[in-house]
């Protein structure tokens, strides 16, 4: 399973143009930058991108957003830190 998780971390921050990749990347982006704050630049490093491709990646989210699957990450992530403390 980490394996699994490994390799699926690193075909997200791959460089390239995957198009299987190109909306969880912008969803990633964009709750980066919505639910922690973080600048454009902090994202790109993180994604091995340029700081204009992420705020690009926000702007496309923005307009198809899913609330749905973005309340799932909320409640998974809950999950993980209430496990963590």
């Amino acid at each position: 399973m980490l394996a699994k998780k490994l390799v699926l971390d690193e075909e997200l921050v791959a460089s390239g143009r995957q198009r299987a990749w190109a909306k969880p990347r912008a969803q990633l982006a964009y709750l980066a930058r919505a639910w922690c704050g973080m600048k454009a630049i902090e994202i790109a490093r993180h994604l091995n991108r340029d700081a204009s491709m992420v705020s690009r990646l926000c702007t496309s989210h923005e307009a198809v957003r899913d609330l749905k699957t973005e309340k799932k990450i909320a409640e998974a992530s809950d999950r993980q830190l209430t496990t963590r403390a």
